[in-house]
């Protein structure tokens, strides 16, 4: 039994590690650990970061030199199919385990067969639809009884019948979608035209309450691990995102809410966890929930690594537990592990700004790292890489666009790392600080739009110092 990091960390190296993720900082816990050796990914890895943690990193941005909204599993594809291209015969008889993998669009063992690697096959995995299709997923969680938003499956899209069961505005969501996309709120016909088109849709009434985020690892044993919740941040004006785009979260924000909700939301995940071990599922899995009254309302489970794995880990290692993702790396090999969730307050914010302007190039950008804010603006302080270089009031400026990269509208742009809140207790408004910078870190950035062909910066007021 896995009990420690270092155990973790030794038993990782046994065999070389493979992570198959949207942004390279998703795997930040495997990285610190000295466990990976290979890193495939939708966006770059920063500048610098390949040889800091000594892994190969290969991405669909630095391939097609642009960053995208959307999902990354299209992006992600891609990678795998030039797998070849770029790395020859120098996997040639490698045997390979997979750490983290985001769902993309080719399996990954067979694209690193075309290469000659050999690879560790996982134990028999769970193929329900509960764990990617909401419609499925909703039913499902009823069957466990869990509260539900009220909802409809459609198939075919009515505005004036949906106003009528829902109200306005109300919610229509595609089967499947990550990060919030495929999902729209709808106050109008013009708006329910934009939907794409599906064989049905879930329809659901629309609720303005605070999101809570909660991690869980189902063991081979069938025990449960239900860690601290996050408020999960969406909708934050003023950050570039749409409707459901995922923008953050912020870990400290729950501990000013009412605790009897918080623990429905425990016993929500494990009754979840349990009812995905009995369908074959072990690793780690996320569960989206409102807040309502003193208890919770069940919206959505990601049987994957989340966006805010990564910081969850910064957190346990700072407490000086195993990390989350470690633990499922071991499980999903078909080791057994054990540990305790955080139980102290935990203080770690992310925040994603992202482009909110016309498609364009990046002309001039800040290098990720540690910042100060003061009232000329952030001013680059030392090298980071997440949470644990920050301290006080410095915050990180993580996963940066780079210069010549081009970036789509919604495509992150940079994300802040915190120690101390930058939203509202609700998670629905930046507070001050959270303002200022955001204001400043896209007073870093500069934009050529591809109709203009002219720089644009993004920034209203103050200057850029540091980049």
């Amino acid at each position: 039994m896995i009990t420690t990091a270092e155990q973790a960390r030794s038993r990782l190296r046994e065999v070389a590690q493979l992570a198959l993720v949207p942004q390279p900082f998703l795997a930040l816990p495997l990285l610190r650990a000295g466990c990976l050796t290979a890193l495939l990914s939708s966006d770059a890895a920063e500048t610098g970061w390949p040889e800091r943690f000594g892994v190969t990193a290969l991405s669909a941005e630095h391939m097609t030199n642009s960053r995208r909204s959307g999902d990354p599993g299209k992006r992600l594809g891609l990678v795998l199919r030039r797998l070849p291209e770029v790395i020859g015969d120098r996997w040639q008889g490698r045997r390979f385990a997979l750490a983290a993998q985001w769902p993309a669009s080719e399996d990954w063992q067979s694209a690193l067969a075309r290469l000659g690697a050999r690879t560790v096959t996982e134990g028999p995995g769970a193929h329900s639809p509960v764990l990617h299709d909401k419609v499925a997923m909703r039913s499902w969680f009823r069957r466990l009884g869990l509260a539900t938003p009220a909802d409809l499956v459609v198939t075919s899209l009515e505005h004036e019948r949906l106003r009528q069961r829902f109200g306005s505005p109300y919610v229509v969501q595609l089967p499947e979608g990550l990060g919030g996309s495929g999902t729209f709120l709808i106050r109008d016909e013009t708006a329910l035209q934009q939907v794409p088109a599906s064989r049905l849709w879930l329809a659901s009434e629309f609720a303005d309450a605070p999101t809570l985020s909660f991690h869980a690892l189902v063991s081979h044993s069938g025990s449960v691990t239900v860690s601290p919740p996050s408020l999960q941040l969406t909708d934050v004006p003023g950050t570039g995102g749409a409707f459901g785009m995922y923008a953050g979260n912020d870990f400290s924000a729950p501990a000013q809410l009412d605790p009897v909700a918080l623990a429905h939301g425990t016993a929500a995940m494990r009754r979840i966890g349990q009812g995905l071990y009995r369908l074959g599922y072990t690793g780690v899995f996320g569960g989206d929930f409102l807040i309502h009254g003193a208890g919770v309302v069940a919206l959505e489970i990601n049987c994957r690594v989340q966006g805010s794995t990564w910081l969850l880990g910064e957190l346990e290692e700072q407490a000086g537990q195993l990390p989350t993702l470690l633990r499922h790396a071991l499980e999903r090999q078909g080791h057994r592990t054990a540990g305790e969730p955080l139980t102290s307050p935990t203080e770690g914010v992310q925040l994603c700004v992202r482009h909110r302007g016309a498609p364009g190039h990046v002309v001039r950008a800040p290098r990720g790292g540690v910042y100060q804010y003061d009232e000329a603006g952030l001013r680059y302080r030392r090298a980071g890489f997440g949470l644990l270089e920050c301290t006080g009031e410095e915050c990180l400026l993580l996963h940066p666009a780079r210069p010549g990269t081009h970036i789509t509208p919604g495509a992150p742009l940079v994300r802040l790392v915190s120690r101390t809140p930058l939203t509202e207790a609700d998670g629905t408004a930046l507070n001050s600080r959270g303002r200022a910078l955001v204001r400043a870190a896209y007073d870093h950035f500069a934009l050529a739009p591809d109709a203009l062909g002219a720089e644009v910066s993004h920034q209203v007021t103050g200057t850029a110092r540091g980049a």
